[in-house]
């Protein structure tokens, strides 16, 4: 018996973090919200988030997106490798939607 990927598509506002920061002066500039945005969740991990028309491609046509309008999706727990030119999802977690 194999794996059966299980795939979430969530379109909500978005609250994030881009980046750990060292000073607190480097909060504000490491916020991003997204007005209409999408997450997708692939077995049970974060796999991409970004603006609705920039992803909803890459939402495979089984997949029942479940739309929140006017709500807030919170990413709480953020650990992602920053570099100059490339950010790695190191790990992510749904604090609440």
């Amino acid at each position: 018996m194999g794996h059966v990927e299980s795939i979430k598509a969530i379109r909500a506002s978005i609250l994030d973090v881009q980046c750990v920061v060292d000073k607190p002066e480097d909060i504000e500039k490491n916020i991003r919200f997204i007005e209409d945005g999408l997450m997708l969740v692939v077995d049970g991990k974060i796999e991409w988030v970004g603006q609705w028309q920039d992803g909803k491609q890459k939402v495979p046509p089984s997949v029942r997106v479940r739309s929140y309008p006017g709500k807030i999706v919170m990413l709480d727990l953020l650990i992602r490798t920053c570099t100059t030119h490339n950010q790695k999802w190191s790990g992510l977690m749904v604090s609440s939607y």
